[in-house]
């Protein structure tokens, strides 16, 4: 049985044995009930039957309790948070004086911290 070789089906072909039997995923589902055919194309779209009861929601002066009134009241509000744009404070760029010395800080802080490499280095041999 280990020696045999084992002989593969291609995909393609499985779902066409499974068609022309009459089985399996090959034929198309009946369309749900109450939706009946979908419109032809270019026809106008069928309109609901009437745009049904608008949902109401409560109000704040309906309630007793704190929470619940101070809910509604924020669900009432706009909700619309402003932001002013200072783009001149965000936009800030360092001038060459203040890039150089940042450099010069962080080549100072490369150097003492390779020296202490070096000396951890020597120590280990």
């Amino acid at each position: 049985m280990l020696n045999e070789k084992r002989e593969r089906v291609r995909k393609k072909d499985q779902e066409e044995v499974v068609a022309a039997k009459g089985g399996g995923k090959g034929a198309k589902a009946p369309p749900a009930k109450g939706k009946g055919a979908p419109p032809a194309k270019g026809a106008p779209a069928p309109e609901e039957e009437g745009e049904g009861a608008k949902i109401v929601f409560p109000e704040a002066k309906d309630h007793f309790n704190d929470d619940i009134t101070q809910f509604l009241e924020h669900f009432s509000s706009s909700r619309q948070i402003t932001l002013e744009a200072n783009t001149k404070a965000a936009a800030r760029k360092r001038d060459d004086e203040e890039k150089a010395k940042i450099l010069e800080q962080f080549e100072a802080e490369k150097g003492s911290e390779a020296e202490k490499f070096n000396q951890i280095g020597q120590e280990r041999e």
